[in-house]
């Protein structure tokens, strides 16, 4: 039984903004359709039904899908930016995907989370609209679902897991719907397990929102974190019971002095490579302190994103101006410059990068629940964020300096679309960043040691 809901504090300000939108989640997606809506539209009659049925195509890989038309967008999609299928049926008939979009949802025994996805424009500007870290909050929901707060009930009726026939012939309107919503069977759970993860995430949050560090501090003291707390998590798995080693690395990675002292150890041990070595390893080929940034980046933006299926058509060609005008067009010596340019440009805002970091830890840390593996998911934050400031630093020097709020957002919403809301993608991506070996912790930790010689 679902007893709590973890959100964003931002998700009771969300609603979607339709016509006035700059994208639409109606183009460019395969909707599979889930199989209560499915039976329910299959009995729809008159004008709309026959135009419906003739749209609904069964799929092997899910119980349906609606035919897109031959621009990409799908059939219910009006020339005003609007859903004709909302508009002939309602919301309640609207199949799952449809209803919760760009919400997602993960639940741990008792505990239901639920977000808002950057690949949306407007929750990518809503979470970029407050300076102020990211705060996450808990609702504990009672026995009494009538006196759910409406936000619980919002959340409930559109991750009840029914589908939208069942809802509307079991309901009349939202509340009941939430009140139907919060019974669910939950498999075994490794309560220890999982509270033991739930707490290192506290102290990830602390670790991304230091805001005595900069940004690039920040992101390698989480990956520095993960390391360490992965390897107590193998040796949990291994039958050891290091539960009080685990406090331990917690509470020392939750401590802000602590952390200072930590980056200053990892700066020294990068710097004795660069003294030992005369320069960074890639591919066998020496990289001087000072070009780590510049020749790993376009590396990253090549193996890790080149080749995967873009969702957007813009993507690839963003991907090779940001080689084109940062590597191609200027020396390491002009590049190192220029981010530092780009630095003293962003001052003031860097929390919106912090955001990025803290949807990252809240939408993937936990996850490690599922598959032990922690260390990945701090390895996705950190490449999403050096991706998404690459392409803000090209954004930057290709608009003469104008990389407003708004340009942000859209990078947000991009780099989301692109690799949270294509499943191939996604895997893809995440099995690179286990199989190459530039995506190591010493590659990210010289890479970004460099970087952070510039918020020294």
């Amino acid at each position: 039984m679902i007893q709590k809901i973890g959100i964003p504090k931002c998700y009771k300000d969300f609603h979607c903004i339709a016509e006035k939108c700059t994208d639409s989640c109606c183009a460019g997606w395969q909707v599979d359709v889930d199989e209560a809506s499915w039976e329910y539209y299959k009995t729809v009659q008159g004008e709309f039904g026959g135009y419906l049925h003739s749209v609904m195509v069964e799929v092997p890989e899910a119980e349906g899908q609606f035919r897109l038309r031959e621009d990409g967008r799908c059939p219910f999609l009006n020339d005003t930016g609007l859903c004709d299928l909302f508009s002939n049926l309602g919301e309640n008939r609207l199949c799952k995907t449809c209803t919760n979009y760009p919400r997602y949802m993960e639940e741990y025994g008792t505990l239901r989370e639920v977000g808002i996805a950057f690949s949306c424009p407007e929750a990518a500007r809503l979470m970029l609209s407050d300076s102020r870290p990211m705060e996450f909050e808990e609702i504990t929901l009672g026995p009494d679902a009538d006196q759910w707060c409406d936000t619980a009930k919002d959340v409930m009726w559109r991750t009840a897991g029914m589908g939208a026939s069942d809802m509307a012939e079991l309901m009349t309107n939202r509340e009941e719907t939430a009140a139907q919503g919060f019974i669910v069977e939950t498999e075994t759970f490794d309560e220890s397990y999982f509270n033991m993860l739930y707490e290192g995430r506290k102290t990830a949050f602390f670790i991304v929102q230091q805001r005595i560090l900069s940004i690039e501090q920040r992101v390698l003291l989480y990956l520095d974190y993960a390391v360490a707390l992965q390897q107590l998590l193998d040796d949990w798995q291994q039958g050891e019971d290091d539960s009080f080693k685990v406090n331990l690395l917690v509470r020392e990675y939750g401590n802000e002095q602590w952390l200072c002292k930590r980056w200053q150890q990892l700066y020294e041990e990068a710097c004795r490579w660069d003294a030992d070595a005369d320069g960074f390893q890639l591919y066998g080929e020496t990289v001087p302190f000072g070009e780590v940034r510049y020749h790993l980046l376009p590396e990253f933006a090549a193996v890790l994103y080149g080749e995967l299926k873009h969702c957007k058509p813009q993507w690839g060609p963003m991907l090779a101006e940001a080689e084109k005008v940062l590597k191609e067009s200027m020396t390491p010596e002009e590049y190192a410059k220029t981010y530092r340019d780009f630095d003293t440009f962003f001052q003031g805002r860097e929390y919106e990068y912090e955001h990025l970091l803290s949807y990252f830890v809240f939408k993937y840390f936990l996850k490690a629940y599922f598959d032990d593996d922690v260390y990945g998911k701090a390895q996705l934050a950190a490449v999403g964020y050096l991706m998404v400031k690459q392409l803000g630093v090209c954004h930057w020097v290709t608009h003469k300096g104008k990389f407003d709020r708004a340009d942000q957002a859209e990078l947000f919403h991009l780099y989301s679309r692109e690799m949270e809301h294509s499943d191939e993608n996604y895997e893809t991506f995440v099995d690179s960043l286990k199989m190459e070996n530039m995506c190591n912790f010493e590659h990210l930790m010289a890479l970004l040691t460099e970087e952070g010689q510039d918020g020294k």
